[in-house]
């Protein structure tokens, strides 16, 4: 339970952006759970030099590091920086659709 604990101390940016990611590393480990030196993420498929584990520890400690960070700015009054930190890569993601979409009409 002190997971749970630790969870709940966190700021709500650093809460959501670790959810987000740990629900998507686990959707990438269940991909690849498989087969140990071949990395899959979607559609994508490469040959692993490493076993994918590898991978993952990296990814777990970028999580984990990208959480602590972000909770250190909601802890030093920057809770505004930690919400753009967080949803940046989604309201970039619209913007490009929106200018794809733009761009393609006929």
């Amino acid at each position: 339970m002190k997971i749970v604990k630790t969870f709940k101390k966190l700021c709500l940016p650093a809460q959501i952006y670790l959810a987000i990611s740990l629900i998507s590393l686990t959707m990438i480990y269940l991909q690849n759970c498989n087969d140990s030196h071949m990395y899959r993420v979607g559609t994508m498929v490469v040959q692993s030099p490493c076993h994918n584990l590898a991978f993952f520890a990296m990814k777990l400690l970028y999580v984990l590091l990208w959480t602590w960070i972000l909770n250190k700015l909601c802890a030093n009054n920057l809770t505004g920086v930690s919400w753009l930190l967080v949803l940046l890569p989604y309201i970039a993601m619209f913007l490009m659709i929106g200018l794809l979409i733009l761009t393609l009409q006929v």
